[in-house]
């Protein structure tokens, strides 16, 4: 493990390019692997999220400075470049060490060709960074998609749908650092206790403003709270999605299922809720991923969660029975979480909209019939496009005569986030709420 933190940055950049690696993932499992001080773990997170956040704008420079177009780049030195050219252009850090620093490790991990080309473009960069011509929002999709770094489709889509004025906002605020939320786990100890913690170790925070159990702006670095961590009184989960379980209203005895359960926040969040005395099925396809669900409940304490592999589009094969309540917190294109995975502004593709919509219409049909009569069926997911939310429910319901939607606003606990009703449903937006962008949809079952 590399213990420069550039080298350290270059590495999990390429790896997140070139290998599909989950950004936030990666630099967590790397940082607990390195030796390097606070300091350069912080330099470490600014860089690799900076990078991916930005790709577009620092590639738009890179083209500017460089002899050779960017698809004839060897993509190890390109990454660099990257690397680099943030530095002189976002960060504080001194021309100097930018150039020299990408420079060496060119030099490291490329040949002296590449090396040279680094050190040329870096330098034209250093000295001439007023030349860059960018586009100005007399061509809004060229403004955001380079200034602001979106991929085209994603900026023509976020102006078609929203206006160019909105999305703009939103553009800007998924570029923002996402705050560093918890969720107190209160089979573990109670909010006042955990708060105490935090206060005997100098940790700024501010309780959430939408669920009680929920903390916020919580001002340190994530080695600190390792102990809350280890010791599962708190798991770190954003505000949005502490909010989807309260829309269920999970009572003591239910049997509840949550039917896309890994990595298994919701599903010990709905235990919590019950103080562990409901019956949650927990149904994921991923093997790995509930094992690594049964690590967390472990850690927090959780006993009635039951998990099951399964495919739960045919949710009755796997369950065996019918449900008081279920959970359908879909795979979704993530595009409200740019803020925490801003690499899947390069993933996705507009084309995935459909796809995934129509895996989230099979989800919410495998789930129809194991739900009970007057039971009760949460549709959410992580994203702010139409085709994955409104619409899908919207279809779900009018083929379900059966169904009904319940206004949700209702049924949050400190009161409904403002501007966050569609409808019947809520959408969080980060530009309006600064949460992770959440569509949560609550739906009754007649009889």
């Amino acid at each position: 493990m590399a213990e420069n933190p550039r080298d350290l940055a270059y590495q999990i950049i390429h790896r997140v390019d070139f290998q599909g690696a989950f950004l936030n993932l990666l630099i967590r499992s790397s940082l607990e692997k390195s030796k390097l001080p606070e300091r350069d773990r912080g330099l470490v997170t600014e860089l690799c999220y900076g990078v991916a956040r930005l790709r577009n704008r620092v590639d738009f420079a890179i083209a500017h400075f460089s002899s050779r177009p960017l698809d004839q780049i060897d993509p190890a030195l390109l990454d660099l470049l990257r690397l680099g050219v943030f530095q002189l252009l976002e960060t504080r850090v001194s021309a100097h060490a930018a150039v020299n620093e990408t420079v060496n490790l060119a030099q490291k991990y490329t040949n002296p060709g590449a090396a040279k080309m680094a050190n040329a473009v870096l330098r034209a960069c250093a000295n001439s960074p007023e030349s860059i011509p960018w586009p100005g929002r007399e061509d809004m999709v060229q403004y955001l998609s380079v200034v602001l770094s979106y991929s085209e489709w994603m900026a023509a889509y976020l102006i078609r749908n929203y206006g160019e004025k909105t999305a703009e906002r939103i553009c800007a605020a998924g570029n923002d650092r996402a705050p560093l939320c918890m969720r107190i786990n209160t089979l573990k100890g109670s909010r006042e206790e955990l708060e105490e913690w935090l206060s005997s170790q100098s940790i700024a925070f501010r309780r959430s403003s939408y669920v009680p159990d929920g903390l916020a702006n919580i001002d340190a670095p994530v080695g600190k709270l390792k102990p809350l961590l280890r010791d599962g009184r708190g798991i770190f989960q954003d505000e949005s999605s502490m909010l989807v379980p309260y829309m269920l209203g999970p009572r003591k005895g239910q049997l509840i299922m949550d039917a896309c359960a890994a990595p298994g926040g919701k599903a010990t969040h709905l235990a919590q809720l019950t103080e562990d005395q409901a019956r949650i099925l927990a149904v994921d396809l991923s093997r790995e991923r509930l094992k690594a669900m049964g690590a967390s409940m472990k850690r927090l304490g959780v006993k009635s969660v039951k998990s099951r592999q399964g495919d739960s589009t045919k949710l009755a094969s796997v369950a065996g029975q019918q449900a008081d309540a279920i959970l359908v917190d879909a795979p979704c294109s993530g595009l409200g979480t740019l803020r925490r995975r801003p690499e899947l502004k390069w993933r996705r593709e507009e084309g995935d909209l459909a796809e995934l919509a129509a895996l989230q219409s099979r989800l919410l049909e495998g789930a129809a019939p194991v739900l009970a009569n007057g039971g009760l069926l949460v549709y959410s997911a992580c994203t702010i496009t139409r085709e994955e939310t409104v619409e899908v429910v919207d279809a779900f319901l009018a083929s379900h005569p059966d169904f009904q939607a319940e206004r949700a606003v209702e049924h949050c606990p400190l009161g409904c986030p403002a501007d966050a009703e569609v409808g019947d449903y809520l959408q969080l937006m980060t530009h309006l709420h600064n949460t992770d962008g959440m569509f949560i949809a609550r739906l009754r079952k007649s009889g």
